[in-house]
């Protein structure tokens, strides 16, 4: 009896070290899918795009996908979870609210001047919008993620190689 207490324990052990770190890896990655709509393949293609831009401009990107937001503004809630961010200042958030049908792209300092106001609206205008408002959150993600790599990297002076990401969802 006290030899099936002991392994019950270890097993109980085991399994809480296991979620917590399965938890803290969902918190260091750039794609923190909480809303479950993007596919895994699109998850693994964004975390190597961001991998990329962050090699070549030190600009991190960042995605968070929720179902609500318990009536907190997008823009509001972004700029808070970009102040958690490992370095906010070189960091650059979207988040999209999949029960909302909202969205909102916040950026630091160093992502601002290599990608300003401006260039963020008209980024979500044309590459992402369409495709959110169309529930189409994989095609959304991967045709923002492209479009801001490459603005990104060439503000920094840099070329991005992408050719072999995101096959068919351009």
């Amino acid at each position: 009896m006290r030899r099936i207490r002991t392994l019950l324990l270890l097993a109980l052990v085991c399994s809480l070290l296991t979620s917590g770190a399965a938890a803290r890896a969902q918190e260091m990655s750039p794609v923190r899918d909480s809303a479950g709509v993007l596919s895994l393949g699109v998850q693994e293609d964004a975390r190597d795009l961001i991998r990329r831009v962050n090699d070549r401009t030190d600009i991190q990107i960042l995605v968070e996908t929720r179902h609500f937001l318990g009536g907190s503004d997008a823009q509001s809630y972004a700029q808070g979870l970009l102040g958690e961010a490992e370095a906010p200042e070189h960091s650059l958030l979207l988040l999209m609210v999949i029960g909302e049908e909202s969205y909102a792209l916040a950026a630091g300092d160093s992502a601002d001047r290599l990608l300003n106001r401006e260039a963020r609206d008209s980024l979500l205008s044309s590459s992402f919008r369409g495709y959110f408002l169309q529930r189409d959150y994989d095609r959304a993600l991967a045709s923002f993620l492209t479009r801001a790599g490459d603005q990104l990297a060439a503000a920094a002076g840099e070329r991005l190689k992408r050719d072999d990401l995101f096959e068919g969802l351009e």
